[in-house]
């Protein structure tokens, strides 16, 4: 009688945690859509973090309270879980795409902007990355957004015509711009 008791407390355990690391995972997901395009990289790494140790967490939980079973059995198990959470992610950018073209679209106003900056951004397992830094005015307040510039088309001092959005102004694309270096031959 007190077993039964005991795996009956521990199946509620397991599912009240694994009820936890979904809302974590729907949560995350959520704030990862709405709001990783922002300028501040908390914005951007900490729904991504919550994604991933909400993965870790449901990972552990099911996995956990199995039986010892044999080593192909866990790498089989590893394997079709990434392969899930791999889609789950994939899913969640095509998402985020789908929001801010939304966004843009229905939303959509102009501004102009100027590029103040140019980083260089090196990951050792990655190759370097180049991002202009751009500084706009939208509904009288100042803001900054970096633009991915790979194909170096953006110099300091350059002119930008952007498209935001009017309910979410750190939501651009570039619609022209304008190089603040005139050369004529």
């Amino acid at each position: 009688m007190q077993r039964t008791n005991k795996k009956k407390s521990t199946g509620k355990l397991i599912l009240v945690k694994t009820l936890i690391a979904i809302a974590g995972l729907l949560i995350s997901s959520a704030l990862f859509i709405i709001y990783s395009h922002r300028y501040n990289y908390i914005y951007q790494y900490g729904p991504a973090t919550g994604i991933v140790l909400s993965g870790i967490g449901l990972i552990t939980l099911w996995d956990s309270d199995k039986p010892v079973v044999s080593k192909w059995h866990r790498v089989l198990f590893g394997i079709v879980f990434g392969l899930i959470l791999f889609s789950f992610l994939i899913a969640l950018i095509t998402l985020r795409t789908m929001y801010t073209n939304y966004q843009l679209h229905k939303y959509g106003a102009k501004a102009r902007g100027i590029v103040i900056d140019i980083e260089t951004h090196t990951s050792p397992r990655t190759r370097t990355s180049y991002h202009a830094i751009v500084k706009y005015n939208f509904d009288k307040k100042t803001y900054w957004q970096d633009i991915l510039d790979n194909q170096h088309l953006y110099k300091y001092g350059d002119s930008l015509l952007l498209k935001c959005s009017s309910h979410d102004p750190e939501i651009i694309v570039v619609v022209s711009h304008t190089s603040a270096l005139k050369t004529e031959y």
